[in-house]
């Protein structure tokens, strides 16, 4: 069949088949064992980790290993397509669902299992059962068809409850209307919790009825689509300059697709669109309210941006006047590999909900709740830092003349400057062994040591204070591994030159601070000389500027130092890897020489070329 297609197609449509397969087969991959047992599977793993649940045989049911504590109580059910893992499921336990009914990703559950489900529970004599169900048409149907055979089968009073959180659309159409979303986490916990505490089946629904359902809205974002597994293609497209507002949980069409923005941006018109006033799905958020609020990531958001968003929408909802209580964050109702995320808003009726929501769950899907700051009121001590109480206004060691500080500033900024013009080849050479950051680290830090030269124009009197500086940006502004080899480098050796006492500075002594910094980066970094690193240029070029430091003039020492750099650093092209990520990468992959080993060749290069200018005005070459 594939064959068939590739020869029917035009030219033209051949390379856009072509490409729409490669990129299909990216997005589309998936650890799994088989397509049509992913679900079971997936319950099957939930099951031996959780010793909480179990499951009714030949149907996608979970249920509490403890029914018989469900006597005299209403029995919570919930369900729906699977691929929202945690939902439904892991919400099972003491304090949550009774039950759980997995259908196919994406897709209800059949009447049957929800019908297994009810009458499982109904053996065990609990005082009514509620059925929790998302708005969504197959849902409503395959778990209406269930209960109305439910109440032919037992004389435990059944009912239903809709779950209506989404606050994208702005049509009331009462064909369309609210979806059900995120919010649905607190629907079922605070059913749940009811239920333990010995609520009746009206009393329960009364509650979401009057206290829950109105106060409760959901907005999502999303900046891509997932792939449901077995499939070849995307649930939807998005441009990468894209964002979709107001998606479905299943990645139906949101309310329209927006530019990427920023976290605080993206934040802020989603809180303006779930609260317009204009919109007929809109949650009404007065200043003075308070709400318990649920982050949820749909999938495929980092931690790092989750912390970024928690931060935005708490500073967002105090800048509301509004008052968070409750705070849940993670993926907690999630849409397969999804790239997006949601805010869920429940406005506090009353202490019973927030009693509710504190109630203890039994079950693996709820998440702990946080407790948000008041972050004008609640500053947190602090301490002094210590590192700013430090005295450095003594310089140590020798120093420099007049005319040699003109030289050492002209030496540092051709380094600088040359790093920076090298940052795209630097990255380049990092693309195979590391992140391709190689050249964007080192351009950093040299654009940082320009900038503190010319804050500071007299630090270069003194070499141990321009070595300290160099270390210091090394640490703060390149960071990473790279950034901490410079630092030690530099540290090292402005401490050793701080140990002289001699007024005047001499090769012999440039040459041992060095020393003393290579020693400190090889004692820390645990990399020698053969592990294609960094010191495989850095090292022969000491080596060599030390052993006629006290025979050569600088001119030539330079010169010999900058070939062993360089030949150095053209040697890591064959070189195994010891050290670094490259380490992991095999030796036919690698297809450039150690990046950091060719920076400190530029950097000798550099350095030799801005001394030659320097003699040749001097007459010295």
């Amino acid at each position: 069949m594939i064959f068939q297609t590739l020869w029917t197609t035009s030219k033209t449509g051949f390379l856009d088949f072509l490409y729409s397969v490669n990129k299909v087969k990216m997005s589309a991959k998936k650890l799994i064992n088989n397509v049509d047992n992913v679900v079971d599977e997936a319950l099957e793993g939930l099951i031996a980790t959780n010793p909480n649940v179990t499951s009714i045989e030949n149907h996608r049911v979970i249920v509490r290993s403890d029914l018989e504590n469900l006597q005299g109580k209403v029995g919570i059910i919930a369900g729906g397509g699977s691929g929202h893992e945690p939902a439904f499921a892991s919400y099972v336990g003491k304090g949550c669902l009774s039950s759980a009914i997995a259908g196919s990703v994406f897709a209800s559950p059949p009447p049957t299992p929800i019908l297994a489900s009810i009458l499982t529970l109904a053996k065990y004599e609990p005082s009514g059962i509620l059925v929790i169900v998302y708005n969504y048409t197959g849902d409503r149907v395959n778990f209406g068809i269930a209960l109305e055979r439910a109440r032919s089968l037992t004389q435990v009073p059944c009912e239903i409850f809709v779950v209506a959180d989404d606050t994208a659309l702005t049509s009331a159409d009462r064909t369309a209307g609210r979806r059900g979303l995120c919010g649905g986490k607190l629907v079922l916990k605070i059913a749940g919790a009811l239920s333990e505490r010995g609520k009746s089946l009206d009393e329960i629904l009364d509650t979401l009825h009057s206290k829950v359902s109105p106060n409760l809205g959901t907005i999502g974002l999303s900046l891509g689509p997932c792939v449901v597994p077995g499939r070849t293609k995307p649930s939807f497209e998005l441009q990468d300059d894209e964002m979709e507002l107001g998606l479905g949980m299943h990645g139906e069409a949101g309310v329209r697709r927006v530019k990427l923005a920023s976290a605080k941006r993206t934040v802020e018109m989603m809180l303006d669109h779930m609260t317009n006033p204009d919109s007929a799905t809109h949650l009404q958020l007065n200043k003075g309210d308070t709400v318990a609020v649920v982050l949820n990531n749909l999938g495929a958001i980092s931690s790092l941006e989750m912390g970024i968003l928690t931060n935005e929408v708490v500073t967002q909802m105090k800048t509301r006047q509004v008052v968070i209580r409750r705070f849940y964050s993670g993926p907690l109702f999630t849409s397969l590999e999804m790239p997006g995320f949601s805010i869920t808003v429940l406005k506090l009726a009353s202490e019973m909900i927030i009693q509710s929501l504190d109630d203890e769950a039994l079950c693996s899907g709820w998440s702990s709740q946080a407790f948000p700051r008041d972050l004008s009121a609640a500053m947190i001590p602090k301490l002094p830092d210590p590192i700013l109480a430090l005295n450095r206004s003594i310089p140590k060691g020798p120093r420099l003349n007049k005319t040699d500080q003109v030289t050492m500033l002209n030496i540092v900024t051709n380094t600088c400057q040359a790093l920076i013009a090298k940052e795209d080849l630097l990255n380049v050479m990092d693309s195979g062994s590391g992140d391709s950051d190689c050249g964007s680290t080192i351009r950093r830090g040299s654009e940082a040591v320009l900038l503190n030269l010319e804050n500071n124009a007299g630090i270069s009197e003194w070499p141990s204070e321009l070595f300290h500086m160099i270390g210091k940006v090394a640490e703060t502004d390149m960071g990473g591994s790279s950034g901490a080899m410079y630092s030690l480098l530099f540290e090292a050796a402005a401490v050793q030159l701080e140990r002289y006492s001699s007024s005047n500075i001499t090769l012999v002594q440039f040459a041992e601070a060095f020393a003393s910094g290579l020693s400190a980066m090889q004692k820390y970094g645990h990399a020698e000389e053969g592990d294609r690193t960094m010191i495989d240029a850095l090292a022969p070029a000491l080596k060599t500027f030390q052993a006629n430091a006290g025979s050569k003039d600088l001119y030539e020492l330079l010169e010999d130092a900058t070939k062993a750099a360089e030949d150095g650093a053209k040697a890591t092209l064959k070189m195994k890897a010891f050290a670094g990520r490259a380490s992991y990468v095999p030796v036919s992959e690698l297809k450039h020489p150690d990046p950091g080993a060719h920076a400190i060749g530029i950097t000798m290069r550099a350095i030799f070329e801005g001394f030659k200018i320097k003699a040749n005005e001097m007459g010295m070459n």
